[in-house]
């Protein structure tokens, strides 16, 4: 459990390599929080760091 436990915590503050990507395509985006977060690098930086953590999490949780 531990081991887990410090996997998420060094996922949430991994530092993200994309300054203004979101967890989906921008290019692609028609709703009002996706234009919202494709506008604002920091809302963009926590989605990319929400996906890391949603994706770490999915990865250890049983089906």
């Amino acid at each position: 459990m531990l081991r887990y436990t410090a996997s998420f915590v060094a996922l949430a503050v991994l530092p993200i390599g994309l300054s203004h990507a979101a967890s989906f395509d921008c290019a692609k985006t028609r709703s009002k929080p996706e234009l919202l977060i494709c506008g604002d690098p920091e809302l963009s930086r926590l989605d990319d760091e929400l996906a890391l953590i949603y994706a770490a999490a999915k990865a250890v949780a049983p089906d």
